[in-house]
């Protein structure tokens, strides 16, 4: 299976640890074990959340927005993870559908597929406080497959927390830096949980989020499109759409 993250092709044992354990002869990648923890780990805290919200618990509503949020996520990532090599992409199909993701393309989809899903079914009430929580005990999980695996690495660096991702270069560990922020954000969300309005939580998370993507896209190697990196981009244009959204809250 190809693999189209950002990692360097001319260094032969790149990453801290990408295969994770081995059992006799197979072998888990740390990539995909940790991607599959975050999904466990967020869905066991989104489903916390829903048994938590008794507006929620017998409505099949959140789960139908979920549902719309995912697909619009699966798209989102996979269209802007491979805006860079489309024909890669096509010629490595279906392979290539389970590759190449990033979580900024994952999110704005999500939340355009959420709204899709809404206006058809006419659906006005606000969810995003139960996933919220979940996406960013999530990512924080799944980042951790990124650092063992070695991409989203960050730019070369002579401080103290500098990391040799196998060229010998000590590099920003920004994968690091985003588990610790996101962890953060989590407790955060929880503790604010009980007294947040509704969709307050998923507007905090995705003004954090994309706020601190587009600052430590500075730290990390990414391809540039007109002086900021495609990644910042999309992170300004998520601001945007949810300052759009969110301004007409009910006070």
């Amino acid at each position: 299976m190809p693999d189209f993250h950002y990692i360097p092709t001319n260094v032969s044992h790149w990453g801290i640890r990408p295969i994770l354990f081995s059992l006799g002869h197979i072998h888990i990648y740390a990539y995909p074990f940790f991607n599959f923890l975050a999904l466990v780990v967020g869905m066991f805290v989104y489903r916390f959340l829903k048994m938590e919200s008794a507006s929620s618990q017998d409505s099949w509503q959140p789960s139908i927005v979920a549902f719309g949020a995912i697909f619009g996520g699966i798209l989102g990532a996979l269209l802007f993870g491979n805006i860079f090599k489309l024909k890669e992409f096509f010629a490595e199909i279906p392979f290539s559908l389970f590759s190449a993701r990033t979580i900024t393309g994952g999110i704005l989809g999500g939340i355009f597929g959420s709204w899709v899903v809404k206006s058809v079914f006419g659906i006005k009430a606000h969810f995003g406080n139960l996933f919220a929580p979940s996406l960013a005990v999530a990512i924080a999980i799944g980042r951790l497959g990124c650092f063992f695996r070695g991409c989203c690495y960050g730019i070369p660096t002579g401080c103290g927390l500098g990391v040799d991702f196998g060229d010998g270069i000590p590099r920003h560990p920004t994968q690091l830096y985003e588990i610790v922020f996101m962890l953060g954000l989590f407790f955060y969300l929880m503790k604010k949980r009980k007294i947040a309005r509704p969709g307050e939580l998923f507007f905090i998370f995705g003004i954090s989020y994309f706020g601190f993507r587009f600052f430590e896209e500075f730290l990390r190697v990414s391809p540039h499109i007109g002086g900021l990196t495609l990644f910042q981009w999309i992170s300004l244009l998520g601001i945007i759409v949810l300052v759009s959204k969110y301004r007409q809250w009910p006070k």
